[in-house]
């Protein structure tokens, strides 16, 4: 019963926030002070031509609810201008697709330069579990390359968070196999 009174409480705390909020109409920017570890590109000491960094930097409370942004980073390690396009989208933990893939334009990349742009999920998603994916592919001409890299969060009571791949994979349904 005090479970369910606390539960209750917050409730109504979370809720006059959010009230507060929609009323004024404004977005209000919470830095995440404690990503999950930054994930690399690297593998086996393969170096692609771009480094994909995807990091959580604050949640978003608006009206419509909260989102998720993220820092894009696109790295080259090219002598040569290098050309850079990237997709990204959500998907829950049953693979269904939230927010239907978004292709950028193609961006100049200096040698040995960077490109970098924010991302934003879609503010107020249900409960539950999601990844966002991002798919990037660059050429300067001599190699090319395609990298993934994906970040999952968790929206609990209309608040987003952040996850890493232990807790996605120990909790989500993304690893209840299903038969097709």
């Amino acid at each position: 019963m005090r479970v369910v009174m606390m539960s209750l409480a917050m409730s109504l705390v979370l809720g006059g926030v959010s009230g507060a909020i929609a009323r004024t109409g404004r977005v209000v920017r919470r830095p995440i002070s404690a990503a999950p570890t930054p994930i690399s590109a690297a593998n086996d000491g393969y170096e692609p031509l771009v480094t994909v960094g995807l990091e959580p930097t604050a949640v978003l409370q608006a009206a419509g609810g909260n989102a998720l942004e993220l820092q894009l980073s696109l790295t080259s390690r090219s002598d040569k201008p290098t050309a850079v396009r990237y997709s990204y989208e959500v998907v829950d933990d049953q693979g269904r697709s939230v927010q239907k893939p978004s292709l950028s334009p193609v961006a100049s990349v200096a040698a040995r330069g960077a490109h970098g742009t924010q991302i934003v999920t879609p503010a107020g998603l249900p409960d539950g579990y999601f990844q966002i994916r991002v798919m990037a592919a660059a050429a300067d001409g001599v190699e090319d390359t395609l990298q993934i890299a994906e970040r999952f969060f968790v929206v609990n009571n209309g608040a987003v968070a952040p996850i890493d791949s232990d807790e996605w994979f120990e909790k989500s349904n993304a690893n209840q196999g299903r038969k097709l």
